[in-house]
């Protein structure tokens, strides 16, 4: 019996030094093996309002809680975007420029380690084309604003700063089909603005040059005995393909009493004395000699 127990001590010490050994291992097998946090995905793209579900994995603990943050502030703001505890993300309903954000899950088991995703948001974009156009009387261009990065591709369409334009600087449809006025003196140009209903701030904006149709005769002033002719010609300004036509004391063509003139302009006088009023007409313009 006493022989045994030296036998059963060093068995003893030797499952010890095991089960201590095996510990130590335990230990250092978990040291190996940190806890660690991946976020998926990993980047993405999104417009105002828009949301994005995101998913942290934690690995090597029980625990897989994650606290979510928007550039470091927990849970994110109105002007950096939202993230739930879930690790769903919503956008700003406007993003004044592209920016990219970044959303980290921090696990709760260790704080030191976490994972993070880089959401790009995009701002609304808006493009106007042409950029410029030289219009005359009544005249219409169509304008075409693109909007891109939202859903809602409306534009309220201005006229030097007013809605729909009006009769004096011309006027635009909701479709942007611009109308110029009848072009006088005071009005040599305007702007066209096309403003995104998705984000106000975003504007552009077109200058149209307006030009007026101007008729002009010549000679201006003509004495003239009886029965004898005179060429006028009337010029016209910014009216491409347009007719004139003549009169002589408010009578198309004149009469043997105050002269006639034919449609090229050729204008003979009556016999008897007189003072008498040429005029070339184009559309709602007039211009005026007198012989």
């Amino acid at each position: 019996m006493r022989k045994s127990l030296p036998r059963l001590a060093t068995l003893l010490v030797c499952l010890a030094i095991f089960l201590a050994s095996a510990g130590i291992q335990s230990l250092f097998a978990q040291a190996a093996t940190p806890v660690s946090v991946t976020v998926t995905p990993g980047t993405a793209s999104l417009t105002g309002g828009g949301t994005r579900q995101l998913t942290a994995t934690v690995s090597n603990t029980a625990n897989t809680a994650v606290t979510w943050l928007v550039n470091g502030v927990t849970g994110g703001n109105a002007s950096l975007g939202t993230v739930s505890a879930t690790g769903l993300f919503t956008a700003p309903a406007l993003i004044p420029f592209n920016v990219v954000r970044v959303v980290m899950a921090v696990s709760q088991a260790d704080g030191t380690k976490s994972g993070s995703a880089n959401l790009s948001l995009l701002a609304v974009n808006l493009s106007l084309t042409p950029g410029s156009v030289t219009l005359i009387d009544q005249q219409t261009q169509q304008f075409t604003a693109t909007v891109t990065n939202t859903a809602n591709t409306a534009v309220t369409w201005m006229v030097n700063g007013v809605e729909g334009g009006s009769a004096v600087t011309g006027t635009i449809s909701a479709q942007g089909i611009y109308t110029a006025p009848i072009i006088g003196p005071a009005i040599t140009a305007v702007t066209v603005k096309a403003v995104p209903q998705a984000d106000p701030t975003k504007v552009v904006s077109a200058q149209v040059i307006l030009k007026g149709i101007v008729i002009t005769v010549a000679p201006t002033a003509v004495s003239l005995p009886g029965g004898s002719k005179q060429q006028f010609t009337a010029t016209l300004e910014n009216a491409p393909n347009a007719g004139v036509n003549w009169y002589v004391n408010g009578i198309a063509g004149g009469n043997a009493t105050v002269g006639t003139i034919s449609t090229g302009g050729l204008y003979t006088a009556p016999t008897g004395a007189g003072q008498h009023t040429i005029t070339a007409t184009s559309g709602s313009l007039t211009s005026n000699v007198t012989v």
